[in-house]
């Protein structure tokens, strides 16, 4: 019997840094087996997400992408950069046109794209060069945004570019849909990490009650109206301290300035804890005694299945996909968006009843575990790519498991 090859697969993601689809993506790359799958994975830069894929030992292609947010932050508010459109339009084509020769040149079977500006540029690459496409999307498209027109323009570009889409949980699929082939597929749990040595490791009293942030800092994040609820937990509960885990980037850059202004006029600086970027998030979770979400936006956020993994329940606003993760009353407390006053009674009622707490982290862990295995995550994507051109004859057994 002649021994058929491993299906060539590119990863595209225009980021460098790593955040919550880098980190899921290379669960998905550490998952997928060598005998059936061979992986290129192409990204925007050479940063952390990128060092880790080389150590992985993984074949790794840098095309450099230059991208500026179309919008920015400013007193609090998000405000749209024109100025931008054109820049980006013209490196998204310049991107484009590189991913497709490399598609060519590696003989890729079918590209998967993990950011939003590699589907649009790597579908459109995937197109010209006869590859199939899967677009595995992490953010939830904003529908309301420009009367309808944004999402309408997102619904037509999947269908036109992509072959299959992947929404990391249901609140994402619902938002493209309706396509051809559209999925969920949900994150699988990682087992907990070694728990860190105590609320000491952390730099706070050991007899603190300690809240815990951890992720990026960024406007979507709402750290903002974290900062603003801890004004009314501390006047309330002086005993309460926030460890707030994650990159700032510049410190001086206008979002960060607001942010210290904040905390500032709410007279909680010496309750408030910056630990930066940590590669022990997961062990620090231990840490603390309660883990908050004050998201504006949410497609399915890693940090609730470590939080679960780490038996401790969660405060989280009760947007897109987070309902989907944190069963409300049971595993955790869902407050309303943006509603600081929310968020800090919440976090006060379960810091309050640290029995309740215990319980909720005990059931979200039980839950977690039930609902959403890793190898059914792997699975269901070597379902989808067998199903979108399987050469080999052992990704057969895959096929049928949707």
């Amino acid at each position: 019997m002649i021994a058929q090859k491993p299906i060539r697969i590119a990863f595209v993601d225009q980021c460098a840094e790593l955040g919550g689809a880098e980190l899921l993506l290379l669960r998905l790359l550490k998952a997928l087996p060598a005998e059936m799958i061979h992986p290129v994975v192409i990204v925007g830069g050479d940063g952390p997400f990128t060092q880790r894929c080389r150590a992985m030992k993984l074949e790794t292609i840098v095309l450099t992408m230059e991208f500026r947010s179309f919008s920015k932050v400013r007193g609090g508010k998000k405000i749209i950069r024109l100025g931008s459109i054109p820049a980006n339009v013209s490196s998204v084509i310049r991107w484009a046109i590189d991913i497709g020769r490399i598609l060519r040149s590696e003989k890729i079977d079918i590209l998967h794209t993990n950011s939003a500006v590699a589907h649009i540029a790597g579908g459109c690459a995937a197109r010209l060069a006869g590859s199939r496409c899967v677009w595995h999307m992490h953010d939830l498209i904003e529908s309301k945004r420009a009367y309808g027109a944004f999402g309408a323009l997102w619904r037509f570009a999947a269908w036109a570019l992509a072959d299959s889409v992947v929404g990391v949980s249901k609140a994402v699929t619902q938002k493209i849909a309706p396509h051809r082939d559209c999925r969920t597929i949900y994150a699988g749990y990682q087992d907990s990490a070694i728990p860190s040595e105590g609320k000491l490791t952390l730099g706070i009293p050991e007899d603190a009650k300690s809240v815990g942030f951890f992720g990026r800092i960024a406007f979507v994040k709402g750290i903002d109206i974290l900062a603003q609820a801890a004004g009314v937990v501390v006047k309330r509960d002086p005993s309460v301290h926030f460890v707030i885990v994650g990159s700032r980037g510049d410190v001086n850059d206008e979002w960060n300035v607001e942010v210290e202004r904040i905390l500032k006029s709410n007279c909680v600086q010496d309750h408030w804890h910056w630990l930066g970027f940590r590669e022990d998030a997961c062990s620090l979770m231990h840490g603390v005694d309660i883990v908050v979400l004050p998201s504006r936006r949410e497609a399915f956020p890693l940090v609730l299945l470590e939080a679960a993994m780490a038996e401790r329940a969660v405060v989280a606003s009760n947007v897109g996909g987070v309902p989907e993760a944190v069963i409300d009353g049971e595993t955790g407390v869902l407050v309303p968006p943006e509603s600081q006053v929310a968020l800090g009674d919440a976090i006060l009622d379960i810091l309050s009843r640290p029995a309740k707490a215990t319980e909720m982290g005990r059931k979200a862990r039980e839950r977690i575990e039930r609902n959403f295995p890793p190898e059914e995550f792997r699975d269901r994507f070597l379902a989808l790519y067998a199903s979108l051109g399987a050469r080999s004859t052992s990704t057969k057994m895959y096929e049928g498991r949707e």
